[in-house]
């Protein structure tokens, strides 16, 4: 929520869509002006914002905003593990240690560290994960009822598009989250493993994002329709790769 990612900047900055700075191609754009910078998390382009202000003579970063800076490279880059890590992110996350803060207890808290209501959403997240194409595709299919009906937040289900990738197998995984406003709009969020492109399924639907982790917005009748929508898009995309693995006597991924 803009409270929680915010906090005390609410008041000044909620609302406002003057500036958007992100690391990877924007679906639809939706502020005045737009920066994107081709890096592994939107943290280090903060980073090196706040290192050329210095430059000029005007320190912007503190303790708490290092903090808050290696929590975001942290979050984005899956732990350090994605492949878009370079030797420059570990750099800038060196340069933000200097600090004098413990990292340790930032991804303990990140990763850790969950309230029960998080843990009862992973659970009823589990109940309704379902297995596609010989496995290879994992789906969790998540509506405003079963939210509500379980008393969670959307906090609460942010992070089970993990749970999804994780699985040895599965090569994409996909949550699909129903609006709370408009119950015909559904929130994707797709993850792979190791060579579905899945900016190039979400682009299908006006999104976008990374090769290994993108997301999308799309209108349907239900969830089982918005899943059969994307699931065709998913199997088709898979079919072609197979068939591309069997000409050069890969085999099937």
């Amino acid at each position: 929520s803009a409270s929680k990612l915010l906090g005390r900047l609410e008041e000044p900055y909620a609302g406002r869509t003057y500036l958007a700075i992100d690391h990877h191609a924007l679906g639809t754009p939706f502020a005045e002006k737009t920066y994107v910078g081709a890096l592994g998390a939107c943290g280090e382009i903060i980073c090196d914002l706040a290192k050329e202000f210095e430059k000029r003579g005007k320190k912007t970063l503190d303790r708490e905003g290092a903090i808050a800076l290696y929590a975001a490279i942290m979050s984005d880059t899956g732990s350090f593990r994605f492949d878009s890590v370079t030797a420059e992110t570990h750099m800038r996350i060196a340069s933000l240690l200097g600090y004098g803060f413990d990292h340790s207890e930032v991804a303990r808290r990140m990763y850790d560290s969950r309230p029960l209501s998080q843990v009862m959403g992973t659970k009823i997240a589990l109940n309704n994960l379902h297995f596609y194409n010989g496995n290879r595709v994992a789906v969790i299919n998540f509506t405003k009822k079963m939210r509500e009906d379980n008393n969670l937040s959307r906090e609460d289900i942010d992070d089970i598009i993990s749970l999804t990738r994780s699985i040895e197998g599965v090569e994409v995984g996909m949550t699909i989250k129903q609006s709370d406003d408009d119950l015909t709009l559904y929130k994707v969020s797709m993850r792979s493993n190791r060579v579905v492109d899945v900016s190039k399924l979400c682009a299908v639907f006006g999104g976008g994002g990374h090769k290994r982790a993108s997301g999308c917005t799309l209108n349907a009748a239900s969830e089982y329709d918005a899943e059969a929508r994307l699931m065709a898009v998913i199997n088709e995309e898979l079919a072609v790769l197979d068939k591309a693995r069997a000409f050069d006597g890969a085999g099937e991924i």
